[in-house]
């Protein structure tokens, strides 16, 4: 058939432009470009690396001073890895192909087209500018609002922030400083290096990439909306909610920072946290009732009598009060309801605990509330 046809010709292509060295080989490696119409891929390689380029700065209208663009491409330059060209990705694609490394094998231009370009969504997905409101330049200059305001000043006047920029040798001959150009590099990179510390870091990261969602567990590739969009909220950086300067400190010294981290906590686990108090308790409440989430509760609330199985099969498997390392990895492998816990054995679900201690843990959790492993539910 043709799709088996247009297999093998690609594989024979893919051979000859990884390994292809004498002339006679270069010219069946052009012959077979063309019959596959190779060329409908690769003419668009140049556009396709100005496009990646421009998405991966922030979407920013006219009211957005460009100098903080400017400022943060300096501050996360050295953090970024090195942005791989189409054409690199086109020859790792086809190295794969030669050595037999992919799943399926294309069959048409359009199976090859759709393999490839996806194959380059994933590699710039990391890579993506956010959308800026207008509000974004309040929110930087509250962040360099925490620097001494003379090195503050040089950085506004070498990107252009508010006024136009000047070279290093312009702003070391102003009245207000009168130093020299060198002077001038030491205390920006100083103040660079200060606003890549992560008390700084982690406010402004939010401004230059969008939040990376983790990969579906292989088990939920099949998994429904919900599923999805419950993993999409939980990826999300506790930094990147509303919440105030005091909370963020405490989530901090706490060591929290994911949504998916502050859901494992009860109300009483939060109110632990140094300096955390009811006003901020309520702020998170409110935060996380808006993304359709929760605090975890009290698993006293879950015992017999207090709901009925249908409800505490329903509830998620933070309400169970696990220890941390046992309801993460229940949830990195997709289990976040109880009823999705319960339908697993013993055996399987020691493959994703991986201890015994920690089957044991889950076990005896759920005969507190009248639960077990290995039930048959409805569907």
């Amino acid at each position: 058939t043709k799709a088996v046809i247009f297999a093998h010709a690609f594989k024979r292509y893919a051979r000859l432009y990884v390994s292809a060295w004498g002339e006679c080989e270069k010219l069946l490696q052009e012959k077979l470009a063309k019959y596959l119409g190779i060329s409908e891929i690769t003419d668009s390689f140049i556009g396709f690396d100005a496009f990646t380029k421009a998405l991966a700065l922030p979407n920013y209208g006219s009211d957005i001073n460009e100098g903080y663009v400017k400022l943060l491409q300096t501050v996360f330059g050295e953090k970024q890895k090195r942005e791989k060209s189409v054409k690199e990705l086109w020859c790792e694609f086809l190295y794969k192909i030669s050595k037999f490394s992919i799943e399926k094998m294309p069959t048409s231009i359009k199976t090859l087209s759709d393999q490839f370009f996806c194959l380059i969504a994933n590699e710039f997905r990391p890579n993506i500018g956010p959308e800026w409101t207008d509000k974004v330049g309040e929110e930087i200059e509250e962040v360099l609002s925490g620097l001494p305001q003379r090195d503050v000043n040089i950085l506004k006047l070498h990107f252009g922030i508010g006024v136009e920029s000047r070279t290093l040798e312009g702003i070391g001959k102003d009245e207000k400083f009168s130093i020299t150009d060198e002077r001038v590099r030491q205390i920006e990179l100083r103040t660079i290096n200060k606003l890549r510390q992560p008390v700084h870091l982690d406010r402004l990261e939010r401004f230059w990439r969008v939040t990376v969602i983790p990969a579906i567990p292989q088990r939920m590739q099949k998994a429904d909306y919900e599923t999805v969009e419950f993993l999409q909220k939980i990826a999300t950086k506790v930094n990147y909610l509303e919440i105030s300067v005091r909370t963020a400190n405490c989530f901090k010294s706490d060591h929290i920072e994911t949504v998916e981290q502050l859901i494992l906590r009860t109300e009483r686990d939060l109110m632990r946290i140094q300096n955390f108090g009811y006003k901020s308790l309520n702020e998170i409440k409110e935060i996380l009732a808006s993304m359709g989430l929760a605090l975890a509760k009290n698993p006293s609330v879950l015992r017999v009598g207090m709901a009925s199985a249908k409800e505490r099969l329903g509830c998620n498997v933070t309400d169970l009060g696990l220890p941390f390392s046992v309801c993460t990895a229940l949830l990195n492998a997709g289990i976040y309801k109880i009823r999705q816990a319960v339908v697993f054995n013993d055996e399987e679900l020691l493959k994703i605990l991986d201890s015994h201690n920690s089957l044991t843990t889950v076990k005896g959790f759920l005969s507190a509330i009248g639960l077990s492993l290995g039930m048959q539910l409805p569907d």
